[in-house]
């Protein structure tokens, strides 16, 4: 591996700085998706609780609970919890976040075009760092997991195109690929295929390697895929993910080269009050490189880099709706201009080989002119609307937390509950992440019901011993037998379904067997 220079270094910190130059404001940007302070808040008091790994939150669904944690993917918000630990305002970790994910993600598309030489990586970590997308991504959606997986696309791609065997190779990759999974709900539907066409196109001595890479990779993110895998029955996603009408969210060809700035939203047709450009140097640059990896037949880079361009593009164009409606898990990606993730990817790598088409005597004055010209046609674009404060009284005012997961995240609802209440709890019971504990009265005979939303999870126990429980119309825990007038104790408690009990050893486990591989 080529050791990347000081110099290296401290250019491509220059250009992640510049790029995210807002951040150094007071306050958090006003985006489509405001809710990634509220989640580190919620996750953080959560894990205060006890309960890790986090699934259930009663301070979201009006005070009723909601599993967020349990099915959200978790990466952004738990590398948040970590710096939570030591740093004490949210608006600080989640700036802090920011900052080192756009340095992964620079670094790494560096580190997988520098085989090609210095200055074709240069211009392909530009390319990247200033893809109008990413500044949407960034500064008008606020979709923070989606800026985190595009991040880890170009080390996973470097990862998996290496040699699959030794043990640190293996390691890596796997690790990788799991904090990728962790990372998006729904971005590894694609990234997977790519994966496996790298597989069949490098990997085919290393089968076996490949194969442990993927088994460790499945069992370090098994405690998060399992519940969304085996358990998600039990939350409305599919049935929500399927009411958003992806047709309506195509784009066409002419605005990945060119559509208007704007901070609202996805629209059907021409009508969208936001931008989906990929950056016209970036085009430019992007073609002139897939020319050349086929001047010099490149084959395997033209298979794999043209599959990470062509593939999202046609996905996220209209020509696509019949494999959208025949692929049913497409749909819960819900906007099909989601995958210009793995679009930016490509296009950004291919604009590096773009150099390689002038002599070797050319490529730096060429490299500072195209850099220059990339960050000046773009940096514009890598702006806030404006900004909004998010401090621990703002994240914790019920009256904030009340809406949120109905407007933001209504995917995870129960799906005992045909709807989200309309007001606040106002029993007198105590809750934690885990219990719900207190009296409770009845004046005539019948089932204690609580105002905590019902999930397979809880138990309850009514004067110490164990009751049975079921939900009722209205999706809250209630016994399945009456009781007769009088004060009881109560207690509800979480507990881990199989299934999760399961993946939580396995990803336990899982990361054992890595450390221990690590020191040995």
């Amino acid at each position: 591996m080529r050791k990347i220079s000081l110099l290296t270094v401290l250019v491509l910190i220059g250009g992640v700085i510049l790029s995210l130059l807002p951040l150094f404001q007071p306050g958090l940007f006003d985006v489509h998706d405001p809710t990634s302070a509220f989640r580190l808040y919620t996750l953080v008091e959560t894990i205060k609780d006890g309960q890790f790994p986090a699934s259930w939150s009663n301070e979201l669904n009006f005070g009723f609970g909601y599993p967020l944690h349990l099915y959200y993917a978790p990466l952004f918000t738990y590398i948040g919890s970590f710096f939570k630990i030591f740093i004490s305002s949210y608006e600080i970790v989640i700036k802090l976040l920011l900052v080192i994910i756009s340095l992964t993600g620079a670094f790494g598309v560096y580190r997988l075009m520098s085989k090609y030489g210095r200055y074709p990586a240069f211009i392909a970590s530009s390319a990247f760092i200033f893809l109008p997308y990413r500044a949407s991504a960034l500064y008008v959606r606020g979709s923070y997991s989606e800026f985190l997986a595009m991040s880890l696309i170009p080390w996973l791609i470097y990862y998996w195109l290496k040699p699959q065997r030794g043990k640190r190779t293996i390691i890596i990759t796997a690790v990788f690929t799991a904090l990728f999974v962790l990372s998006h709900n729904t971005l590894h539907l694609l990234i997977l295929p790519i994966i496996i066409l790298i597989i069949a196109l490098y990997q085919r001595q290393n089968i076996l390697g490949s194969l442990v890479s993927i088994v460790i990779s499945i069992g370090l993110s098994a405690w998060f895929i399992a519940p969304v895998f085996f358990e998600r029955n039990l939350i409305k996603v599919e049935t929500l993910a399927r009411i958003t009408n992806f047709e309506d969210h195509f784009i066409t060809l002419s605005q990945l080269w060119y559509s208007p700035w704007g901070y609202g939203g996805s629209s059907p047709g021409l009508t969208d009050l936001m931008s989906f450009m990929i950056g016209k140097g970036q085009v430019v640059l992007g073609i002139l490189g897939f020319v050349y990896l086929l001047w010099n037949r490149s084959w395997k880079n033209v298979i794999i880099l043209g599959s990470i361009t062509l593939i999202p593009i046609y996905l996220s164009l209209t020509n696509s709706s019949l494999l959208w409606q025949a692929i049913p898990f497409l749909s819960l990606m819900q906007f099909p201009w989601r995958s210009l993730s793995l679009l930016g990817v490509g296009i950004s790598t291919l604009a590096g080989f773009s150099l390689l088409l002038t002599p070797s005597k050319l490529h730096f004055p060429l490299s500072i002119i195209i850099i220059v010209l990339l960050i000046s046609t773009n940096i514009g674009y890598f702006k806030p609307q404006e900004y909004r404060t998010y401090n621990q009284e703002i994240l914790a005012n019920p009256n904030n937390l009340d809406s949120l997961a109905r407007d933001k995240f209504p995917e995870y609802l129960p799906s005992t509950m045909p709807s989200f209440p309309d007001s606040r709890i106002e029993d007198k019971l105590e809750r934690t992440a885990t219990r719900v504990f207190g009296t409770l009265t009845l004046t005539e005979s019948k089932p204690l019901t609580l105002s905590t939303a019902y999930m397979p999870h809880w138990r309850l126990a009514v004067e110490g011993q164990p009751a049975e429980i079921t939900p009722t119309p209205e999706g809250l825990v209630t016994t399945v037998d009456s009781f007769e007038p009088g004060v009881y104790e109560i207690e509800l408690s979480w507990h881990r379904t199989l299934i999760e009990q399961i993946a939580n050893i396995i990803s336990a486990l899982s990361l054992l067997v890595v450390i221990g591989l690590l020191l040995v």
